[in-house]
């Protein structure tokens, strides 16, 4: 599948910089074709690029990129199979550092949401060195600070090649109130990394099934001779296209308004497409690629298994596609139709 910025206004230096150095990096962050634990090396390289806070501004030492630069980072990043606290960093746990004025210094940083009393799932949480722990209840969020090191981590029930780690709140833990709008942001900002990853992960996976079927021969033919087979790809191509279609649109009207909320039902539509999109994309992959496809020798795995955890993180296909109807009813389907297609304010 072309890699192209979908129209976005994105530097083709930075493009093919992120390419040439994620190819480079993939192999070395993964063991066995198994996630590893963090890989400090391949941090610290990437860190001395400047995109390990791309979208951090440059008074609190970040690079002050711009929403299609993110795109560009993170679907190039999810494509390679880049396995890195990327977006957990800049987009999310940085971000919310620097609201409350928390210094993190060099440590790497990534932030876990859930309602309160309950367990939470962190991304990276065992591996990285600071986690900010958000806790929702009925009048608002708070949120705590600890030192990864300092908490209980489980792994149990997570998806292979996943990263997530649960832990808990501690109970003498310091919280501080969390703005009901920054609450707002951190849901979106998590949702449109999410959906920029998928649509990185859901390319590769049309890649390799289509690579597979050009050479893999049955019944002496190529099994991309096979109208079936050409049907299936041809679907899982349509649906990735429509969520890269969605995304895309969403960073792009970010990029316009900058300010995240004013964009929320683009965001919506972004992850709501995205996320009902990885379930056809990697059946499909899988189906053409048969047993082979599900073995560590081969790489399907790597970028099949981290969509189906992404799509439920930061709200649900289903959770995104309630809100879109909320939105319809509150407003009436035309405003909240020329919103989506025309770009029009609801």
């Amino acid at each position: 599948m072309e890699i192209s910025d979908a129209g976005l206004d994105v530097d083709p230096d930075f493009s093919s910089m992120l390419d040439r150095l994620f190819a480079d990096l993939a192999p070395r962050t993964w063991s066995d074709r198994e996630p590893t634990g963090l890989d400090r090396d391949a941090w610290r390289q990437v860190d001395e690029l400047g995109v390990t806070l791309l979208t951090t501004p440059e008074d609190r030492g970040g690079s002050g990129a711009r929403w299609p630069e993110m795109w560009t980072l993170h679907r190039s990043a999810a494509r390679h199979g880049v396995a890195l606290p990327l977006g957990e960093h800049d987009l999310l746990g940085r971000w919310l550092a620097d609201r409350f004025g928390w210094t993190t210094g060099d440590d790497v940083v990534s932030v876990g949401v859930a309602r309160s009393g309950r367990a939470v799932d962190v991304p990276w949480g065992a591996d990285v060195d600071t986690v900010l722990l958000v806790e929702v209840h009925g009048d608002g969020a708070v949120v705590s600070r600890h030192a990864s090191a300092d908490l209980t981590w489980s792994t149990d029930g997570r998806l292979p090649t996943s990263r997530r780690a649960r832990t808990r709140v501690p109970g003498i833990a310091e919280r501080l109130p969390v703005a009901p709008d920054d609450v707002v942001d951190l849901r979106l900002r998590g949702a449109l990394l999410r959906s920029v990853q998928i649509v990185g992960a859901l390319e590769r996976c049309v890649d390799l099934a289509v690579e597979h079927a050009a050479i893999r021969v049955q019944f002496g033919r190529p099994l991309l001779a096979f109208q079936a087979v050409q049907g299936m790809l041809a679907d899982a191509a349509s649906e990735t296209a429509l969520a890269r279609a969605a995304v895309a649109a969403a960073i792009r009207e970010a990029d316009a308004v900058q300010d995240l909320r004013a964009a929320r039902t683009s965001v919506a539509v972004a992850k709501s497409c995205s996320s009902h999109a990885v379930g056809p994309v990697t059946r499909a992959a899988h189906q053409v690629l048969g047993a082979i496809g599900t073995t560590r020798e081969h790489d399907l795995h790597r970028f099949s298994m981290p969509a189906l955890g992404w799509r439920g993180e930061f709200g649900t296909g289903a959770d995104w596609d309630a809100e879109l109807g909320a939105s319809v009813d509150a407003t009436g389907l035309p405003a909240v139709w020329h919103r989506i297609v025309d770009g029009l304010p609801a």
